[in-house]
């Protein structure tokens, strides 16, 4: 339940400054426990089980991030991109990446299900996202190249990530992007959604 999440620090986890901080610090720490969850998925059928008892206080925190693993065997350019994640935090940073890694290797629908022979030869990539910021449709003000945006609605809610800034190349141009496939999303024409931004700081071991 909502009530029973724990809180969200607005500071730490809008400042993409402490979050190249803290992949810089602990990034082989994520990608490794991400390897850890599919390996153990394959074995067990869930995600590996953290034991936060040792762990710094930040990877504690509740943090929103996205696993995205790529078979290094593929043909380069065409090989499938599993990924898994949300926006909104909810649980804590550790469990989010085991939790993600599980779920971009099994529960991914866009593709078929990872090979057991690819789970040794991933490229692993972790986003973690700051804590969603409101902005305006009409004058997204402190959007900018590197953000990602988020639309919410009654019902639904659709997320644009960094990447669309390659052939969206002003803040009303990536906002109208997210709002086009939020109407693919069932968002009504005439309705009005939230509107946020978020920050995105990445680490992988790919190429």
């Amino acid at each position: 339940m909502n009530g029973d999440r724990p809180g969200i620090d607005p500071e730490m986890a809008t400042d993409p400054t402490r979050d190249r901080a803290l992949l810089d610090l602990h990034g082989r720490r994520l990608i490794d426990l991400a390897r850890a969850s599919v390996l153990h998925g394959f074995e067990f059928g869930r995600p590996f089980p953290v034991d936060r008892g040792n762990e710094p206080a930040e990877l504690a925190a509740t943090r929103a991030t996205h696993v995205v693993l790529r078979a290094r065997s593929g043909v380069a350019g065409i090989e499938p991109t599993r990924r898994a994640g949300g926006v909104r935090a909810w649980r804590p940073l550790l469990l989010d990446v085991a939790g993600n890694a599980f779920a971009a290797t099994f529960a991914d629908r866009r593709h078929a299900a990872l090979k057991p022979a690819e789970r040794f030869d991933l490229a692993v990539t972790i986003l973690l996202l700051g804590h969603p910021q409101p902005i305006a449709l009409d004058d997204p003000n402190g959007l900018a190249p590197g953000d990602g945006a988020l639309l919410e609605w009654e019902g639904g809610s659709q997320a644009l990530f960094p990447e669309a800034w390659t052939f969206a190349r002003t803040a009303g141009s990536f906002l109208a992007e997210a709002l086009r496939r939020a109407h693919a999303q069932g968002l009504e024409p005439d309705a009005t959604p939230r509107a946020y931004r978020f920050s995105v700081s990445s680490v992988s071991d790919g190429e």
